[in-house]
């Protein structure tokens, strides 16, 4: 096998297992949380005033107008303008962003290691079944949005600490990346984690710590921005923090804010596992 044939034929057969292991849900009709968000959400049926969306919370207000994901609903609202309502358009969404963002994982990963290395971790990325609520779902384009936009925005990242210093236009790309993932699902608030686990284990720089920090600064400060504008949009949108607006069912199960965290928090352990040992 050439060199180029290689070069081409990893990505090829990274996207072929990505694709071929969310295919089936292209049939598949409005489920769950769907139905609520998407399918009897008038507020996603046009794009009419799109910008609104960044005053509104995910959930509508007759079912407890939980969270803040504008950048998620107007998506949404693309979809269902483009389809007509279709559900189609949405599942082949979930499918061509879980295909992109196994090729970014496959990216991101020749910033460390061979070609065949990376390869391996993409393609175990490709079919791992933990994924399959978030391909299957419409609702999971919200993870998608974040994996892709955090996977890319890594391994630039990667490659331009490698490379040398951290340019005024590589900030501005970093910082849309973050922004755009942070404004599909508030989890994406890890990128700024990741990035020190990734000073402290795989980036290649011989200067003391306090050189390295003023490398990086700008874009530290950068991300500070983008959190802090994303914390003062939520806060227009949700009375707290937390932001879970008791809807009936939770008030009858006893569900604040502490139950919430506390259920998450248990189910940990059982996420490692699956991680893991996807049984």
């Amino acid at each position: 096998m050439t060199d180029q044939t290689r070069r081409w034929l990893l990505p090829a057969s990274v996207a072929i297992l990505a694709l071929a292991a969310c295919i089936t849900s292209i049939g598949h009709d409005f489920t769950y949380d769907d139905r609520y968000v998407i399918m009897m959400n008038e507020r996603v049926h046009s794009l009419r005033h799109f910008w609104r969306y960044f005053a509104q919370s995910y959930w509508p207000p007759k079912y407890g107008g939980d969270g803040y994901r504008p950048m998620l609903i107007l998506t949404f609202a693309a979809e269902w303008v483009i389809g007509h309502g279709a559900a189609w358009v949405f599942h082949l969404t979930n499918i061509l962003l879980t295909v992109a963002t196994a090729l970014a994982v496959y990216w991101m990963a020749l910033a460390l290691l061979p070609e065949i290395g990376a390869w391996l971790a993409a393609a175990l990325f490709a079919v791992h079944p933990v994924h399959v609520e978030v391909t299957g779902n419409m609702v999971g384009q919200a993870e998608l949005l974040v994996a892709l936009s955090l996977v890319v925005a890594m391994g630039w990242y990667l490659r331009r600490r490698h490379a040398g210093e951290i340019r005024t236009r590589d900030v501005a790309l970093l910082s849309l990346l973050y922004a755009i993932a942070l404004f599909s699902k508030e989890h994406a608030a890890v990128f700024a984690g990741l990035l020190l686990v990734a000073e402290w284990t795989v980036v290649r720089d011989e200067r003391p710590w306090r050189a390295r920090i003023v490398a990086v600064r700008p874009l530290a400060l950068a991300l500070v921005a983008v959190s802090l504008l994303y914390y003062l949009g939520r806060s227009q949108v949700q009375a707290d923090l937390v932001g879970f607006a008791p809807y009936a069912a939770f008030r009858f199960l006893n569900m604040g804010e502490a139950a919430r965290v506390g259920t998450m928090l248990h189910e940990f352990p059982r996420i490692a596992q699956l991680m893991l040992f996807p049984r």
